[in-house]
């Protein structure tokens, strides 16, 4: 199996830095409650886009529930 999209997560006491390699996407979120919701709705509206691959879907449910 070949991957096209990995994500990148960089966890400081401050921010938390995401890049999805393969499809240039970057975004940095505050390290508490509130970024960290920011973020997986950042990442749900990536990988839910009628434009977007399937096999990101797949990873995102695998991971996040």
């Amino acid at each position: 199996m070949k991957y096209k999209v990995f994500i990148g997560i960089d966890v400081s006491k401050l921010t938390i830095d995401v890049h999805l390699h393969g499809i240039g996407a970057s975004k940095t979120f505050s390290n508490e409650e509130k970024g960290f919701a920011l973020f997986l709705s950042w990442v749900k509206s990536i990988v839910n886009n009628p434009g977007g691959d399937d096999h990101m879907l797949r990873a995102y449910r695998y991971v996040f529930n």
